[in-house]
């Protein structure tokens, strides 16, 4: 093993003596964390005092502009007092000023304060605008005394008891669309009647003072001004000429609010002034049109009465033909007489809150139908209907436009009514069904007897089966036809007693039919329906 070499001693004190010596730092020493902190600290204090001092520029700005306010010797005020307020946040500062004008009268009231909010952007001319243009203004929002506000009350009482001849029948004043307000005054201050309240508790409204010391407002709904202490009416004129109208048309007015009308229809009455001119509306509502008639001056009762009866006759004329057209329309459908199309729009009808005819004939079977509709739709087999045959139905009633398609967002709500899409079409997402513009003339469309057995429909072959089987059918091509009816799985399966005492008055050759159609289909709902056809005959 090798020995250690002994250390070159004159070497190292050679590199000793050549080294140069350290200065030492007069710096003390720091916290790293500490320092951070307060890196930190300072930009918060330079922008904290920026903030301060923008605050503070803005306060003062506002309180020279006050100083140098002078308002004119016409003045409705005394003085402007006009206030600064600003909250420093963190990131910016909120500045407004609020404007408080002063009354020369300060016994009336006080003027509501006018506030204007500034952003970073604002200048002194932008403020100083404001101040003069809330100084200027023509009117100011009002809060009376309680005093003044009696006082007001009063001379109005007294104004209203001067005008005798603005009275009306409290019949008429409903009928007084934007005037009514004053009427009703008129007859609690003159009869002491207080249908809409003891006047003396209600308060006047839309209170403001012009800049000449004019005050408006609203009592009764009616339009007031007061000035130099003198209360005036501002639309007394409309009133006198309302008030003339109807005292000299007492009786024919009444006449005209009790004409007969049709049940389908809604009279609207009113009574207005235009033109400067006092009349008597009249507008008569039917349930997709209207009619209007007009009468100034004098009113004629019975030219009125021969209006309404003329009008309603030509409207129902015209109704009655368009209804025959539609229904002609209808009748050419291949959906006429089925009882799935039927059930599936009464259904939605009724799901959407549309009206169906009080009077249904069909309404016992339909509601067998809709039971079959929830089962398949609840992905059951049905041995009456399929998930495809509903699908099919609705859109022959879509393009029909008994039915129409809406866009509308649906989202899956809680409970049994909360759904994606429209759920008599599946794969139809966002889009919910209503009825069409005709679908209640289809409702009430009236059965019309078919005698073509190869054209009947599901509603002929009930009126078959409970009215008619007792017709002679010696006819072998007629007896064959009449196989037909197996097609119709709504009916057969509606009406088993009936369909039961049919099947056992049919040949061999049915019972063959029947039971070839069950061994050749592969549906299982239809192979189900067969079966149950099956157990029909005796």
């Amino acid at each position: 093993m090798a020995k250690n070499k002994p250390k070159n001693q004159e070497h190292d004190l050679k590199t000793e003596l050549h080294k140069e010596s350290k200065k030492p730092n007069p710096s003390p020493i720091i916290n790293k964390k500490a320092q951070q902190k307060q890196n930190k600290k300072k930009p918060n204090e330079e922008r904290k005092n920026r903030q301060k001092a923008e605050a503070q520029r803005f306060s003062d700005s506002v309180q020279k502009l006050q100083k140098s306010i002078k308002l004119s010797g016409h003045s409705i005020f005394q003085a402007v007092d006009v206030k600064a307020i600003t909250k420093i946040n963190k990131k910016s500062i909120n500045r407004k000023i609020i404007v408080q004008p002063v009354l020369k009268e300060c016994n009336i009231g006080y003027v509501k304060q006018i506030e204007f909010r500034y952003n970073g952007n604002w200048t002194v001319d932008e403020v100083k605008k404001d101040i003069a243009n809330a100084i200027l203004k023509n009117e100011y929002e009002l809060v009376l005394a309680a005093e003044t506000e009696l006082m007001i009350k009063q001379k109005l009482f007294n104004m209203v008891k001067s005008r005798h001849d603005v009275s009306v029948s409290s019949d008429f004043i409903p009928m007084m669309k934007g005037n009514e307000g004053y009427f009703w005054l008129s007859r609690s201050v003159l009869h002491g009647h207080n249908e809409k309240g003891e006047p003396v508790n209600h308060h006047l409204t839309n209170v403001y003072i012009k800049n000449d010391g004019k005050i408006i407002f609203r009592y009764y709904q009616t339009a007031f001004e007061m000035t130099n202490g003198s209360v005036k009416n501002i639309t007394a004129g409309t009133q006198k000429k309302l008030a003339a109208f109807v005292n000299e048309n007492d009786s024919a007015i009444r006449k005209c609010m009790h004409t007969e009308i049709s049940p389908d229809s809604e009279l609207r009455l009113t009574i207005t002034v235009r033109d400067s001119v006092a009349g008597l509306h009249a507008v008569l509502i039917f349930d997709d049109k209207k009619f209007k008639k007009n009468m100034t001056g004098i009113v004629d009762s019975e030219a009125f009465k021969l209006w309404v009866e003329v009008v309603s006759d030509e409207y129902h004329k015209e109704k009655r033909e368009f209804i025959e057209m539609v229904q002609s329309k209808q009748r050419r459908l291949k959906i006429y007489g089925s009882l799935l199309h039927l059930t599936i729009l009464r259904t939605i009808a009724k799901r959407e809150g549309f009206n169906w005819p009080d009077e249904d004939e069909y309404e016992w079977i339909e509601n067998i139908v809709e039971k079959e509709i929830v089962k398949v739709q609840a992905g059951k087999v049905s041995s009456m209907l399929s998930m495809s045959g509903v699908v099919t139905a609705v859109n022959d009633l879509v393009s029909c436009e008994l039915l129409k398609k809406i866009d509308e967002k649906i989202f899956t709500g809680k409970g049994k009514d909360g759904r994606y899409g429209e759920e008599f079409l599946p794969n139809a997402k966002n889009t919910i069904l209503k009825p069409g513009d005709d679908y209640v003339i289809f409702a009430k469309l009236p059965f019309e007897r078919k005698y073509t057995i190869s054209e009947f429909t599901d509603i002929d072959w009930i009126d078959w089966l409970k009215n008619r089987q007792n017709e002679e059918l010696n006819d072998k091509t007629a007896n064959t036809e009449m196989m037909n009816i197996l097609e119709h799985s709504i009916v057969v399966l509606s009406c088993k007693d009936e369909m039961r005492l049919f099947l056992s008055e049919r040949p061999q050759s049915w019972c063959d039919y029947i039971e070839t159609m069950e061994e050749i289909t592969e549906d299982k709902g239809e192979k189900e329906y067969w079966k149950t056809v099956q157990t029909m005959i005796p």
